[in-house]
């Protein structure tokens, strides 16, 4: 694989990894706690949780790629 498609590869998954912190923070944590019953609504879930999943799943996805591509560096090759 050449470099540019490394570094197609490692942005795509990096934004893959971005947005499934995002769905993961909005579908578990968002629908129950945003307005609870006779409060306001929970601020922390803006400042403090979201950005710990986004870079979160940033991180777990780059994690995936960088050891899938070391796994694939090492896998034997056609002599074609």
């Amino acid at each position: 694989m050449g470099q540019r498609m490394q570094a197609v590869a490692g942005c795509l998954v990096t934004v893959a990894g971005a947005g499934a912190g995002l769905a993961t923070w909005w579908y578990a944590r968002v629908p129950g706690r945003w307005y609870q019953f006779e409060q306001g609504p929970d601020w922390s879930l803006i400042y403090a949780e979201l950005p710990v999943f986004v870079i979160g799943g940033t991180a777990v996805g780059l994690a995936v790629w960088a050891a899938a591509d070391r796994l694939l560096a090492r896998a034997p090759r056609d002599p074609d």
